[in-house]
């Protein structure tokens, strides 16, 4: 899913370290959910880039996350709360 964001820089507010921590927590919250869950609400582009992002995730530093990355989080875990 791509957003239609005319200035990038101007859409979010938030540092490249605070969009790390959001998705961190919201990469969580949504590895806590049930894989049948998952399967069910997201498409197959959303699992594959929660899972890439679990994986990033799992190896340390640093989570690398876009402002539209982090927007199609947000749409993820939106299907859950």
């Amino acid at each position: 899913m791509t957003y239609n964001n005319p200035s990038p820089s101007q859409s979010t507010t938030l540092t490249p370290a605070e969009r790390s921590r959001e998705a961190r927590k919201i990469l969580g919250l949504l590895r806590e959910e049930d894989e049948r869950d998952l399967y069910r609400k997201l498409t197959g582009d959303a699992l594959r880039f929660l899972q890439a992002k679990w994986l990033e995730m799992d190896l340390g530093g640093e989570l690398n996350v876009t402002p539209d990355q982090l927007l199609w989080l947000r749409d993820s875990w939106a299907k859950f709360a």
